[in-house]
């Protein structure tokens, strides 16, 4: 399989059966190259007969671009005279190979009638791809190779998330396969419920609240299965307002999220697995809850009411309300409840704190893996629905 990548292709209209093209360059040194510069040409007394051009050599400017090497016309040359232009193998197969790619071009789309670039994908990675069957991307993607035609696909996944052309191109995918589109989305939804969970497991042992802070930034969804409704995040370490006139004090959220459906506010708190949940044993069968968390607890409280207090010089910058505004603190794991008093201690605490949730790693974790198992159920029923 190849690893080039493709052939790209600049196209220039020049009139409404022309259109120039981007050189083929054959030979190049730092000051000088040989190229042929093509013209897309619709021919209507011979169709397949599509490509004009010429030989011609250049001169590198100061300013990086290049010149044409004025040269005295073949038609001027006197008996005797003559003029040669060799070319080596790969000078040869690199022509070949550019001119084949314009044929292919103008075999597809004729002429361009808008400035743009295209690319061929003949015998590149991500043209296999796409050639193979549904029956050949299953074995492909149950071998889990990791060739190039799956990175080019995690690549293009990439692109479309990023690209500001990436919106348009979805809406065609759609628009062309709409019944597919549950499908697509649940698909996507799971595999990233599986990143997470998959994270969560390898990363329990890390203490470092910042490297959390800064992981989770990257998987907020993870945020949403606390509730039982969507999330979304709107700020990472967020100024909530409480600054004084020389600018000292401020309150920053590790994190600042809404209610999709009613833009609530949402604070949330980031510790780590191994912060303790529980302080030391008060009384036989008695424990407080940790500095640690209690803390936690305390300072969500202080930022809900700073919000609460600055919402009207913050609101102007996002669609924001202050109605419910819920606070959630994530801390700790369910490893340290060894016993029946911690546990029903850890419950008493936090079933009476008063619009703050306090989840464990550990809860997270676990109904994460709930979601996913009831996503692969229903993904199974519908599979077998269909066969």
């Amino acid at each position: 399989m190849s690893t080039n990548p493709p052939h790209q292709i600049q196209v220039r209209p020049t009139s409404a059966h022309t259109a120039e093209c981007d050189p083929i360059v054959l030979r190049i040194t730092d000051s000088v190259r040989l190229v042929f510069k093509p013209v897309l040409v619709n021919n209507p007394k011979s169709p397949d007969a599509s490509i004009d051009g010429h030989f011609v050599w250049e001169r590198k400017r100061p300013s990086d671009t290049w010149e044409e090497i004025s040269n005295h016309r073949l038609t001027n040359l006197t008996s005797g005279q003559g003029y040669r232009l060799t070319l080596k193998a790969q000078e040869v197969l690199d022509f070949y190979a550019g001119i084949s790619s314009l044929y292919e071009l103008h075999q597809q789309k004729g002429v361009p009638k808008r400035r743009g670039t295209f690319v061929n994908v003949k015998d590149s990675a991500i043209a296999e791809f796409l050639a193979k069957s549904e029956p050949e991307l299953s074995r492909f993607f149950n071998a889990e190779r990791e060739d190039d035609a799956a990175k080019l696909l995690l690549n293009l996944l990439g692109w479309l998330a990023q690209s500001s052309n990436g919106t348009e191109a979805v809406r065609r995918l759609v628009s062309t396969t709409p019944e597919r589109l549950p499908q697509l989305t649940a698909l996507l939804g799971l595999a990233s419920l599986k990143d997470g969970i998959d994270f969560l497991r390898q990363n329990k042992s890390n203490p470092r609240e910042e490297f959390w802070q800064q992981e989770l930034s990257k998987r907020s969804y993870l945020f949403s299965q606390v509730f039982s409704y969507p999330i979304v995040i709107i700020g990472e370490k967020a100024y909530l307002g409480g600054k004084l006139f020389d600018y000292r004090g401020g309150y920053l959220s590790d994190f600042v999220g809404k209610v999709s459906a009613t833009d609530s506010v949402i604070l949330i708190e980031i510790k780590t697995p191994q912060t303790r949940i529980l302080g030391s044993k008060y009384r036989e069968g008695v424990y407080p809850l940790s500095q640690d968390v209690s803390g936690a607890i305390a300072q969500i409280l202080r930022y809900r009411q700073t919000f609460e207090q600055f919402y009207h010089t913050l609101r102007n910058e996002r669609e924001i309300s202050t109605a419910d505004v819920k606070c959630l603190v994530i801390a700790g794991n369910n490893d340290e409840l060894n016993d029946v008093p911690k546990k029903e201690c850890f419950e008493m605490h936090r079933e009476r704190l008063r619009g703050v949730t306090l989840l464990t790693f550990s809860e997270l974790y676990k109904k994460v893996s709930q979601l996913i198992q009831l996503l692969e159920k229903g993904a199974s029923s519908a599979a077998q629905r269909r066969s």
